[in-house]
């Protein structure tokens, strides 16, 4: 699917004034990280990667954390095109690997019965839905009133993965 025009377009209309993902504190982003591996590590472990924190803050953290910050003023999403470079560079197969899954709704005319019209009338809905998208008529998703990113639905549908050279 072709980048859409935003500015233009019902369905990322809410955009523009959807609040930058922010960037925690440095400190408070390594205690979590050492609270989550105290759960993994003996003490011996974690007492080695408590120093390498401890010295990751003393040393080249701050100017790290200082990057991210400059970099993130130029971004939508400071963590996007990592994520995406994580996600859609993975050598691994999607389907077991990454893809997740979603169930359907039970048939809401079950008295039908038929295999092939729940399966026409999911094509249909798809199809309606990726309509709704490319024509940018899409009502944006909102979750109660607040409202949430639609930029990855341009990745939902009509694209590929290339495969490449590990770096």
């Amino acid at each position: 699917m072709a980048v859409p025009d935003k500015s233009t377009n019902a369905t990322f209309a809410n955009q523009s004034s959807l609040p930058k993902l922010p960037i925690p504190p440095l400190k408070d982003t390594c205690e979590r990280y050492l609270r989550a591996l105290s759960a993994l590590q003996d003490e011996r472990e974690h007492h080695a990667t408590k120093l390498a924190v401890e010295d990751f803050l003393a040393r080249s953290g701050p100017m790290w954390d200082a990057k991210l910050r400059e970099y993130a003023e130029t971004k939508d999403s400071y963590i996007e095109e990592f994520w995406y470079k994580s996600y859609l560079s993975h050598s691994d197969p999607v389907v077991l690997a990454l893809n997740p899954f979603f169930v359907l709704e039970d048939d809401p005319n079950p008295a039908r019965g038929a295999q092939l019209q729940r399966a026409a009338s999911l094509i249909t809905a798809s199809l309606g839905f990726i309509h709704d998208l490319r024509a940018g008529i899409l009502e944006p998703d909102t979750a109660r009133t607040t409202n949430l990113d639609m930029d990855q639905y341009t990745r939902l549908f009509g694209t590929s993965r290339i495969p490449t050279q590990v770096s």
